[in-house]
């Protein structure tokens, strides 16, 4: 009988450093989109339109705007917390206390 527990360990660590690059990856992809977001919202606006609840909430005429650039900034933050391997204790510090009891 041929070892297959040994083929089995290679391709799991294969997968765990597969799931550990792609952190990074998506952290950056998120990171940028952010920044993106947020120097480029009159490119957002021009092409994707306003947000009516945005401009009645967040102001009359930079509603949008101001609703991208937030969206923009949260896509940062949260790109920055996969790069540094946070995003799992940030979620446990703040929501998790909701579902672990």
């Amino acid at each position: 009988m041929p070892p297959k527990a040994k083929c089995d360990k290679i391709s799991l660590s294969q997968a765990e450093s597969f799931l550990i690059y792609m952190k990074y990856v998506l952290g950056i992809i998120a990171a940028l989109l952010g920044v993106g977001m947020v120097l480029k919202t009159q490119w957002l606006i021009e092409n994707f339109g306003t947000n009516n609840w945005a401009e009645e909430h967040l102001g009359y005429n930079g509603g949008s705007r101001l609703l991208y650039k937030l969206i923009g900034l949260v896509l940062i933050f949260i790109g920055f917390l996969l790069i540094t391997n946070l995003f799992g204790g940030f979620l446990i510090g703040t929501v998790g206390k909701i579902f672990i009891r």
